[in-house]
C-alpha cells in the first residue's frame, strides 16, 4: 500500500477555517453542536445589511452568527448562521439512508462516543449507523493502524456527521515477546 503524501508546491491556501451551517433552527443547530458534540461557542453575534446580504446573493438580511470551536485551535471551526430577517427559500430536507454523492459530511475524532451516540438517540437526531467498529492493521500517510469506531447521524439540517473514536493497538511486554492487543468492544 502506497504511504506517500502528496505535497503542493505552492501551498496559497490555508487548512479549512471554518464549515458554514446556514441553520432553519438554531436552536437545535446549538443542541447538536455545543451541548452534544461539546463544542464551545466563542463568538455569538448579530450582522445586517445589504454588504452582508449581498455576499450571500440577498438583497437585506439580519443573521446570528455562532462559531464554535474544538479546543484552541483557530481552524476547524463550526458556523452556525441562521438568517433571522430576509430569509432565502431552504433546501428540501433528504431523506436518506445512505450516504448520496455530491454530499459533504463533517467529521469529528472523540474519546466519548458512547455518551455522543446515547445523546444524539435521546435528542430525537436521525441515526444513519450506530458506532461500528472496524480494525486498521495496514498504516497509511493518513490513518494508522488501531481500532476505529465510527457513528454517522443527521444534524438538524441534514447535514451527516460523522464521529470517528480511534484506539490505538495496545502493546503487552511477556518475558522475550510482546503482541499487540486490540482494544475491547465499544
Amino acid at each position: 500500500m502506497d504511504t506517500t503524501i502528496e505535497t503542493n508546491s505552492r501551498p496559497e491556501i490555508s487548512p479549512i477555517r471554518r464549515t458554514t451551517i446556514f441553520c432553519r433552527n438554531m436552536d437545535r443547530s446549538l443542541r447538536c453542536y455545543r451541548d452534544i458534540l461539546g463544542l464551545s461557542v466563542i463568538e455569538d453575534k448579530r450582522v445586517s445589511g445589504p454588504a452582508i446580504a449581498s455576499m450571500m446573493g440577498l438583497d437585506d438580511c439580519t443573521i446570528r452568527i455562532v462559531h464554535l470551536q474544538s479546543g484552541t485551535s483557530p481552524d476547524g471551526l463550526v458556523g452556525l448562521y441562521g438568517i433571522e430577517e430576509g430569509r432565502p427559500e431552504e433546501l428540501p430536507m433528504v431523506k436518506t439512508s445512505s450516504i448520496m454523492l455530491g454530499q459533504v459530511v463533517v467529521v469529528f475524532y472523540t474519546t466519548a462516543l458512547a455518551r455522543i451516540h446515547r445523546d444524539v438517540v435521546a435528542a430525537g437526531f436521525r441515526v444513519m449507523s450506530s458506532p461500528r467498529e472496524y480494525v486498521k492493521t495496514e498504516p497509511s500517510a493518513y490513518t494508522p493502524v488501531g481500532t476505529y469506531a465510527e457513528l454517522i447521524f443527521f444534524d438538524p439540517d441534514g447535514v451527516p456527521v460523522n464521529v470517528v473514536q480511534y484506539t490505538p493497538p495496545k502493546q503487552v511486554a511477556r518475558g522475550e515477546q510482546s503482541r499487540t492487543i486490540p482494544p475491547s468492544s465499544w
